[in-house]
């Protein structure tokens, strides 16, 4: 859909982020017979919901597509280094007012992205694309995805430096061509860190997004079914 989520990327970002407790997550996600990513997934559904309504445009039965980075790599291969990854598309209800609704939904259309799509295929395409001088023109003027996500499992125990404690760690996620906002999602000693890096000219409103994005967490969190 054409909505003011597409703009060209031009020069200046903005980074927010919320902490969350990655226990409380995995719950909400088990609870909906999901994953982490889906309850990702669904508070970026919430902050761009949010969004969108500040910004006085329609969001009834409104779906926007968000290209998510998946692993590729097996079980067995899941402690080699280097990445291997492919990215599925999956829709997000932004019309769906309801955050536990929402991330049945979400858990859904993820099941059937992983089931029918092929994430190395669109990967090894994208990456066919970026060789040609196509490139540039056609992830400036796309409409197939409004957002990216990411979503890293990272230490589940405190990391240090030269003895010195890892205190945070914080993604920040590239932006490129006619998507302004990208959001990554990591998992450190019991906390999941949800980071959304934006152009700094289309989204100056980005506060709005993490605010949705924390009242559907409260909701999700406080809310019983």
């Amino acid at each position: 859909p054409r909505t003011s989520l597409n703009k060209l990327v031009a020069a200046g970002r903005r980074v927010r982020f919320v902490r969350l407790d990655l226990p409380a997550v995995k719950e909400q996600a088990h609870a909906a017979g999901g994953k982490v990513n889906d309850v990702v997934l669904d508070l970026i559904a919430g902050g761009l919901r949010e969004l969108l309504i500040a910004r006085e445009e329609p969001v009834l039965g409104l779906e926007v597509v968000v290209s998510v980075a998946v692993a590729l790599r097996s079980s067995e291969e899941a402690r080699d280094l280097g990445n291997q990854v492919g990215v599925i598309a999956v829709p997000l209800a932004l019309g769906e007012d309801d955050a536990h609704t929402r991330l049945e939904m979400i858990a859904a259309a993820t099941r059937r992205a992983k089931a029918e799509q092929h994430p190395a295929a669109l990967q090894a395409m994208m990456g066919g694309l970026a060789a040609t001088p196509l490139a540039q023109y056609f992830i400036a003027h796309q409409h197939l995805v409004s957002a990216w996500s990411t979503n890293l499992v990272g230490p589940p125990v405190p990391v240090y430096l030269l003895g010195a404690r890892i205190l945070d760690v914080v993604p920040i996620v590239d932006i490129a061509g006619n998507v302004a906002i990208a959001f990554g999602a990591i998992s450190y000693a019991g906390r999941l860190n949800l980071v959304a890096t934006a152009d700094a000219t289309a989204f100056p409103d980005i506060d709005v997004v993490m605010a949705g994005i924390e009242r559907t967490w409260r909701q999700l969190s406080s809310d019983t079914r």
